[in-house]
């Protein structure tokens, strides 16, 4: 399993393009998947203000149709005032799943205009 983050390095940019594996793999648009229950190291914290990149994310088959990619557009909490960003994501032909903005939202925090 592949674990891409948006926002680190190799991918320091606000707005990213993350491409995936042929394997299951995670990637988070932006840099906040603390609290994450998919064993992807927690950085960043909550995206508590602020807003998430427009980032393009990808999922790649693995060529068995069975395996999956987690792909989150931006965070896995957006609380406060956060705001996800404008994300477009492609998961490919395996079962994916999908979330444009957080797992989990609160408060006033909003998600942005995604296309999944």
């Amino acid at each position: 399993m592949a674990v891409v983050i948006g926002g680190i390095p190799p991918h320091r940019g606000a707005d990213n393009h993350l491409v995936g594996t042929g394997l299951p793999d995670v990637i988070f648009g932006d840099p906040y998947t603390t609290g994450n229950d998919l064993g992807v190291p927690e950085v960043g914290g909550i995206l508590s203000s602020g807003r998430g990149g427009n980032d393009r994310l990808e999922g790649l088959a693995s060529g068995s149709g069975l395996d999956s990619d987690f792909l989150y557009g931006d965070a896995w909490e957006i609380a406060g005032k956060g705001r996800g960003g404008n994300d477009r994501i492609d998961g490919g032909p395996d079962m994916d799943r999908f979330r444009g903005d957080a797992e989990f939202m609160s408060g006033a925090a909003r998600g942005g205009n995604d296309r999944i």
